[in-house]
């Protein structure tokens, strides 16, 4: 399950740099002349996009200290924020000297992708995490029939023991 999460976390850090330069958001002091063109068919979804970046950034740094239903939803998140960066970018206004359909497309790709490999882990974690817990469930079941087996030849052997001492010879 590590190494699922562990790709997955590659893949999005890679990709959330791209959208980190593309959006200048964390450095708007060095906003770029795409900036305008970028997402300007949906600034709805490209204000989420800069204002998600935080939470998501902190969900992909922390991706390997968390498990179970956290790592799953926290994988979703992930995922659902690289499919709207695509979503915004493939709303964008091409400008043949700033914003090329060429970065466009190349950008849109590296989101869209992200998203599907993050997708990917998710489902992959999703199944051996429940592979996981049904193992776990049907130990515990055959610790508890074991433990009941055990009290019950205790109680066997009490019985034999009385039957033993009463049938010895002098």
């Amino acid at each position: 399950m590590k190494n699922q999460i562990q790709s997955a976390k590659t893949s999005a850090l890679g990709a959330l740099s791209a959208v980190d330069n593309s959006f200048s958001i964390t450095s708007p002091q060095l906003i770029h002349e795409s900036d305008i063109y970028i997402g300007a068919k949906d600034t709805a979804g490209k204000e989420e996009v800069i204002s998600e970046y935080p939470t998501v950034k902190y969900l992909i740094d922390n991706l390997d200290a968390v498990s179970g239903d956290v790592a799953s939803t926290n994988l979703q998140t992930i995922a659902s924020y690289f499919s709207l960066a695509a979503r915004v970018v493939n709303n964008s206004v091409v400008d043949t000297r700033y914003l090329p359909q060429s970065k466009i497309d190349s950008l849109f790709t590296t989101f869209n992708t992200t998203a599907n490999v993050v997708i990917g882990a998710k489902t992959n974690y999703d199944a051996t995490y429940a592979s996981t817990i049904t193992v776990r469930t049907t130990y515990n079941t055959q610790i508890t029939s074991l433990q009941n087996q055990i009290l019950s030849l205790g109680g066997n052997k009490s019985e034999l023991n009385d039957i033993s001492s009463d049938t010895q010879i002098n």
